[in-house]
């Protein structure tokens, strides 16, 4: 909510002369969907489980593009989906005694993949939305969504903000419509396979923060869950439908 708030006073003007139409609620509802699961994601599981789990979305996008945008599945397609799905395997099921199977972290990190990817390809159809009331729309359709899981989920009352908390949540407000403005901003000028290796490099910092402050040390199990999954990534980012090759040419610089 703080990060919305800081939306409407900073882009304003643009966001009453905007038009809201059924592509800029949907894009505010995944994009609430994804962060609020992958936060909780992080806090029910492991952090680096569930940014893999995130970074699965080339799958859902693939499979997505070719349910709603009848995109064709060629032989590239076919290697993200078993590539992406062998890490899943690798990441995800209990091998022998001892080793942590599918849990509830698990299940908030596919969520947040699964609509990560519908958030992209809603991104990449609807250029013609303003990154402001995109930015906007994701930032309050994250405080409702996570308004939902806090009632539905944890069922404890909101606590007490104090001077310490309440900066932190003024800072985290503030990266968000940073972190969310910027990745747009990106996604819409970028080449597919730029924007793929830049992005892909979440994985590397959200390893070593984890390591270095949640004391998560990965297995071997993720390093080639992982390795599989980022394989994937960066052999979907070279899959670029003529659709998006038409919007691209007709972006404004």
């Amino acid at each position: 909510m703080v990060a919305a708030m800081i939306c409407l006073m900073y882009f304003g003007r643009q966001l009453f002369l905007s038009r809201w139409t059924v592509p800029v609620l949907a894009i505010g509802l995944f994009g609430g969907i994804c962060n609020t699961s992958y936060v909780m994601g992080t806090i029910e599981g492991e952090v680096m489980r569930t940014t893999l789990l995130l970074y699965m979305s080339p799958l859902w996008t693939i499979l997505l593009a070719r349910w709603l945008l009848h995109e064709p599945l060629n032989l590239k397609g076919v290697g993200v989906v078993t590539l992406s799905l062998c890490g899943a395997m690798l990441i995800l099921w209990p091998w022998g005694a001892g080793t942590t199977g599918f849990g509830p972290g698990d299940v908030w990190g596919v969520i947040a993949g699964i609509s990560f990817a519908t958030y992209n390809v809603l991104i990449r159809r609807h250029l013609e939305i303003p990154i402001a009331l995109k930015t906007f729309v994701v930032m309050f359709g994250t405080a409702l969504v996570a308004l939902a899981a806090m009632l539905l989920v944890d069922g404890h009352p909101m606590h007490k903000i104090t001077s310490f908390s309440g900066a932190i949540i003024l800072s985290i407000g503030l990266m968000l419509v940073l972190n969310v403005s910027m990745q747009q901003y990106g996604l819409e000028r970028l080449s597919a396979v730029r924007a793929s290796v830049i992005m892909m490099s979440e994985l590397v910092f959200a390893t070593l923060f984890a390591w270095w402050w949640a004391h998560e040390v990965p297995g071997l199990r993720e390093l080639m869950g992982g390795m599989f999954i980022v394989v994937a990534g960066l052999l979907s980012s070279l899959i670029v439908p003529p659709s998006a090759m038409s919007q691209q040419h007709n972006l404004p610089k």
